[in-house]
């Protein structure tokens, strides 16, 4: 987690943003929070524009995978990208990717 959120540190602060404010959706919201001190976010059991439509509401910048939706599968395996999805980085030591939501809304 120390490596996660170094990641958004790092790019929340090169696209000028408190890094401090950044809301990132992941499956284990309880356990990024904790560990990271920034706000998250449950992943819906969705389809994808629902996921996105989740993401702009509460304001997450950010997504962290895998989780255990059908809808996300294809980005996390890089078989169907979506512009609306960019992968910011693999954090090592971990099958993790994290990625920008490139969403209106967000910060």
């Amino acid at each position: 987690y120390q490596a996660l959120r170094q990641l958004i540190d790092e790019d929340a602060t090169q696209r000028g943003d408190d890094p401090d404010t950044a809301i990132i959706m992941a499956r284990d919201v309880w356990d990024v929070h904790a560990a990271t001190g920034l706000r998250a976010v449950m992943i819906p059991n969705n389809d994808l524009d629902t996921i996105l439509d989740v993401a702009t509401h509460y304001g997450a910048a950010y997504m962290l995978l895998p989780a255990p939706r059908k809808a996300l599968d294809d980005i996390y395996m890089g078989t169907t990208p979506d512009a609306r999805i960019s992968l910011l980085a693999a954090v090592d030591g971990t099958d993790w990717k994290l990625y920008r939501l490139g969403l209106d809304s967000a910060p």
